[in-house]
């Protein structure tokens, strides 16, 4: 079967992304804390790193941010996570990655 030659990719993929959703699960139990805080800061560096892993890229900076927007304005990405993941998620988490790629820049 032609898959099973990259079985060992599709499973690294799938191990990254149950690792995304373990973190946004975490940032959920979270979402009244500061956007700026140590312990957000850290999730948001553990999502990036994770998102990193899965998509192979080096810097995923522009995507992340292009998603924070899409969080903070796309009325249906925002039902799909406030579903999910609690009210007030969806402007949570795209504030959080706004902040934590803003302050990346500035080290």
């Amino acid at each position: 079967m032609p898959w099973r030659r990259s079985s060992a990719g599709l499973w690294n993929g799938d191990r990254n992304r149950k690792h995304l959703n373990a973190v946004l699960e975490k940032l959920a139990v979270k979402r009244n804390c500061k956007v700026n805080s140590l312990e957000i800061k850290e999730l948001i560096g553990e999502y990036d790193f994770a998102t990193k892993q899965l998509y192979q890229m080096d810097d995923v900076s522009q995507m992340m941010l292009e998603t924070a927007e899409m969080y903070l304005t796309d009325l249906r990405m925002q039902e799909a996570a406030d579903g999910i993941y609690g009210k007030g998620f969806s402007e949570f988490f795209g504030q959080a990655v706004k902040v934590f790629y803003a302050d990346s820049r500035e080290v």
